[in-house]
C-alpha cells in the first residue's frame, strides 16, 4: 500500500494516510491474515477542517469516520495530520 503514514488502531487493523492535493485519503484496513493481502475496511477523503480529536483523546474523527485508537495514540495521529496540512500550505 502506497501511503505517507500508517498508524496501528489495534491488533490487525491499520490506519493509512495518503496526502493528496488539498485533502487526505484515509484507508482503514486489516492486516490480520499474514498470508493474504490487506482487506480494506473503510476509505474516506477529508480536508483539514474535517479532523477533530475525540473528547476522550483516545479517538479521532476523520471526515465521517470516528476511529477509536487502541494501539497508537489518537493525539499522535492528530498532531501528524496538523503538521502535514501546515506543510502543504495551511488548513484549507
Amino acid at each position: 500500500m502506497n501511503a505517507n503514514k500508517q498508524f496501528r488502531v489495534c491488533a490487525g487493523v491499520v490506519l493509512s494516510f495518503e496526502m493528496m492535493q488539498g485533502y487526505v485519503m484515509l484507508m482503514l484496513h486489516s492486516d490480520a491474515l499474514h498470508d493474504a493481502a490487506p482487506a480494506l475496511i473503510a476509505c474516506e477523503s477529508f480536508a483539514a477542517a474535517d479532523v477533530m480529536l475525540g473528547g476522550d483523546r483516545q479517538s479521532i474523527v476523520l471526515g465521517r469516520l470516528h476511529i477509536c485508537m487502541r494501539a497508537d495514540n489518537a493525539v499522535d495521529v492528530f498532531d501528524w495530520l496538523q503538521r502535514r496540512f501546515l506543510a502543504a500550505g495551511g488548513a484549507r
